[in-house]
């Protein structure tokens, strides 16, 4: 006779009996119920954290105990949901007494990689497995608990793209914000691989979960800023310990996350930065103004120095008479006055000159002159033989701005000095300053090298050189909100150039040849020959057509004659005469005129209307560079940075070799109790954002029965 308790029944006409799996399961409980480990693991695998809740780990005090004395068979389930994804049964391990703290190791995290590794049907992990090398060649494995386990599994579940899983921990984790830029930075990343693998879809949903984190981290800083404006500020530049001490700002602007930058926050950080200790409502013309004439400076207001300062009390004991106690009042406050006059007039004008606004100004200043100086003596003063005045000034000038740009290298914030490079090549002015001081070299080196009757060349590379500082003064305009973005066009326009320039060059030499070979065959093999086959068609794109030449006519003077022109090596050569050739140049010109020429327009058309619809958080997101750029110059502007740069070396050598420590606006150290107060801080609002947002979401829910019943 079979068992009763074998058996199960399922009646599908039952209304409440409809859920044929959750039958089905409770069969197979039913048939382990002396086992619990079989019962969990049979859980797991349906994926029913509800029904593990309710028939397996019940809320019963006895319950929960007989549970907590099964801690290794719980963390071997939470390492199981983890690796399935089974979001809904971390919750409930930790509720019985799972702490991730003793459940992660270095071991645990390197298994829990390698079996998402093996989910041969998960995209995110075989990309993922093809980017991480082995990395476990030792057997340095030994237990050690994560300061933050709940940051490296939220970091794991973002590289596998598990987007429950990773919303999870991330709520778990401390600074929330710096962990959104961090996953969105990761799936960025991510992406772009999978887009060079073209694994598409993949692509498309690695950049959709990449923004989900940076609306996350944009969206919690708002919150922020409306609770604490300044607690804000200081959260932005403050050191990250858990993240290499990095800030929220590097974060976003190592990681172009233009959205981020472009917060309120962000911008009134920048903008206080960018006028030192100015009142950001001073304005420009009152700034040019104070440069011209110093005395002005009185009318800026310095916040900082809206406190007294106070000369010592001289007001008599309380026994004095009212008379004897105004004399010393009036006398007091005369002394406090004039006092605070000479020290304000002296911390107002080093506060002005220091401003990064300032110094902006007094180097595009600089920048000028030295323009103007350089274009003289390449106009005027540029003689073989022994360099002019000028031509060492403008030596000297150019090697202090070399000196700056080894000292912007060296003061990256990075170890290694290959990184430093790196991040300072990463800039794309820093890009165009290496070509231009490369080009200054080399324009010394044949001014001095080359001979008279070769000197032309010199003064060609001279040329060159200059035109390049001329284009390098487009930096200047990046501070304007309205002409920065127009220079971002620029150089994405010239990017589409360069694209279509390679396509045209396909129809240049096609046509070329053809050009060259019907009207001038049998030409002589030279290097002149390669100028002649691009030169015409080239030309012609611009409206100078040549008929006279594609329909055979000679020019004046020209020779007719192979013998006499093979002996000047082709040049003055008559054109031959062909019927062809008109035609192939009419073809040309439809192609390259109609077809690519318009082309290029929309190439250009699209890329100026992607840039305009986000020229403002474009133009926010560049300035962060020039801002930083100009906080960290030292205020004397070339030429006479020389002299900065001997103090800095001097001061160095005085604090026996060692930097000294000063308050860098952009990166804030903070004590452990300040520390402490902003990942508090950032923490509680954190909790009101996504408890505002699921009461919206809530409302939403209402919102759409309420409609859908009334309809």
């Amino acid at each position: 006779m079979i068992p009763s308790l074998k058996i199960n029944i399922f009646d599908i006409n039952e209304a409440d009996t409809k859920n044929i799996d959750r039958a089905i399961l409770d069969a197979l409980l039913k048939a382990k119920k002396s086992n619990s480990e079989a019962q969990l693991t049979l859980a797991l695998a349906w994926n029913r954290s509800d029904i593990a809740k309710e028939k397996i780990i019940t809320g019963t005090y006895s319950n929960r105990k007989k549970w907590k004395k099964k801690g290794d068979l719980l963390y071997h389930a939470m390492f199981t949901a983890l690796v399935q994804d089974r979001v809904d049964f971390v919750p409930l391990f930790l509720d019985c007494g799972v702490s991730f703290s003793k459940f992660l190791s270095i071991e645990t995290l390197w298994n829990l990689y390698t079996y998402s590794f093996l989910n041969y049907s998960d995209s995110s992990a075989h990309l993922l497995n093809q980017l991480i090398k082995d990395i476990k060649n030792n057997n340095k494995t030994n237990k050690w608990d994560f300061e933050q386990p709940e940051k490296e599994l939220f970091l794991w579940a973002v590289l596998f793209n598990r987007e429950d899983m990773a919303r999870m921990f991330w709520k778990m984790s401390k600074n929330n914000i710096a962990g959104a830029l961090v996953a969105c930075a990761l799936l960025k990343s991510l992406a772009t691989k999978a887009d060079h693998h073209e694994e598409l879809e993949l692509k498309d949903k690695l950049l959709k979960h990449s923004e989900k984190y940076e609306d996350l981290a944009t969206d919690v800083l708002g919150e922020c800023y409306r609770k604490d404006k300044q607690l804000s500020h200081q959260l932005i530049v403050r050191q990250i310990k858990n993240y290499g001490n990095t800030t929220l700002l590097t974060l976003a602007h190592v990681n172009e996350l233009m959205n981020f930058m472009g917060h309120t926050c962000c911008q009134t950080k920048l903008n206080l930065i960018w006028k030192g200790k100015m009142a950001t409502n001073t304005s420009i013309l009152l700034i040019l103004g104070s440069i011209i004439l110093p005395v002005l400076t009185r009318l800026i207001k310095f916040p900082s120095l809206s406190k007294e300062r106070t000369c010592g009390n001289q007001v008599g004991p309380d026994t004095q008479d009212e008379d004897q106690k105004e004399k010393a009042s009036s006398k007091s406050k005369t002394c406090l006055n004039k006092h605070n006059v000479v020290v304000n007039c002296v911390y107002g004008l080093w506060y002005f000159y220091s401003a990064p606004i300032t110094v902006f100004i007094f180097n595009a200043i600089s920048y000028l002159s030295f323009l103007g100086i350089f274009s003289y003596f390449v106009l005027t003063d540029l003689y073989p033989g022994k360099p002019s005045v000028l031509e060492y000034i403008t030596w000297g000038w150019i090697g202090t701005m070399v000196l700056e740009e080894f000292r912007q290298v060296a003061a990256r914030d990075q170890q290694s000095l290959k990184f430093k490079v790196c991040s300072w090549f990463s800039d794309i002015w820093n890009k165009f300053d290496l070509v231009m001081y490369s080009l200054f070299l080399v324009s010394i080196i044949t001014r001095c090298v080359l001979s008279e009757n070769q000197f032309t060349w010199a003064r060609i590379i001279y040329s060159i050189t200059l035109a390049v500082c001329y284009l390098r003064f487009m930096q200047v305009f990046f501070v304007e909100k309205h002409i920065g973005p127009k220079v971002i066009m620029i150089k994405n326009m010239i990017v589409d150039l360069m694209f279509f320039m390679m396509i045209f060059a396909i129809f240049l030499l096609s046509f070329g040849v053809a050009y060259q070979a019907n009207l001038f065959p049998n030409s002589e093999p030279n290097w002149n020959l390669l100028k002649k086959v691009v030169y015409m068609p080239y030309w012609q794109m611009y409206g100078e057509l040549f008929l006279d030449n594609m329909e055979g006519k000679p020019e004046d003077n020209c020779i007719k004659n192979e013998t006499q022109w093979r002996a000047l090596g082709g040049y003055g050569r008559c054109p031959a005469e062909n019927a062809l050739v008109p035609l192939l140049g009419a073809v040309y010109l439809v192609l390259t005129n109609i077809l690519l020429i318009n082309l290029l327009i929309a190439m250009f058309s699209y890329t100026f209307q992607k840039v305009q619809v986000q020229s403002e958080n474009v133009w926010r997101f560049y300035r962060f560079s020039l801002v930083h750029e100009y906080y960290d110059r030292p205020f004397l502007c070339p030429p006479f940075i020389i002299f900065n740069h001997l103090f800095r070396i001097g001061r160095y050598i005085y604090n026996g070799c060692k930097l000294s420590e000063s308050k860098n606006e952009f990166r804030l150290k903070l004590d452990e109790k300040e520390d402490n107060r902003s990942t508090l801080f950032e923490k509680g609002e954190t909790e009101v954002y996504l408890s505002s947002s699921q009461r919206q979401q809530l409302d939403s829910v209402e919102k759409k029965v309420t409609t859908t019943h009334e309809r």
